[in-house]
C-alpha cells in the first residue's frame, strides 16, 4: 500500500460515497476512526466495502484497552475474512493509577 485515505468524520453513508470516490481516484487505501461515542467503525468499514473493489480497508488504531479483544477479533474475521482488504491496527495501552484514586468499590 502506497497512499491511503483517511475519513476524518461522518457517517456511513458518507463512508461509501467516499470510498467509492477513493477507489476511482487511484487511492490503495480507506481508513477511518474508531469513536468512543458515535457512529461504529465497522459499520462505515461495511458500508465502504460494499461500495469498492479492490482499496484496503481499516480502522485508524483501535485501542484495545477499551474493547474487548476476542470481539474486535470475531468481528474482523467475520466481515473481512474471506475478501483480504482488512487492516486492524491495534494498540495495547495501560493507565496506571495512585491507589488513592481508584474507588474501593470498582
Amino acid at each position: 500500500m502506497k497512499y491511503g485515505f483517511v475519513m476524518p468524520a461522518g457517517d456511513a453513508r458518507v463512508a461509501s460515497e467516499l470510498a467509492a470516490m477513493a477507489e476511482q481516484s487511484g487511492w490503495d487505501g480507506f481508513f477511518v476512526w474508531e469513536p468512543v461515542w458515535g457512529i461504529d467503525a465497522w459499520l462505515c468499514l461495511t458500508a465502504a466495502a460494499m461500495t469498492s473493489q479492490r482499496i484496503r480497508l481499516g480502522t485508524m488504531l483501535t485501542p484495545l484497552s477499551r474493547m474487548r479483544p476476542w470481539r474486535v477479533a470475531g468481528q474482523a474475521r467475520r466481515r473481512w475474512c474471506n475478501s483480504r482488504r482488512v487492516c486492524v491496527p491495534i494498540s495495547r495501552s495501560v493507565c496506571l493509577f495512585k491507589s488513592e484514586q481508584v474507588p474501593q468499590d470498582a
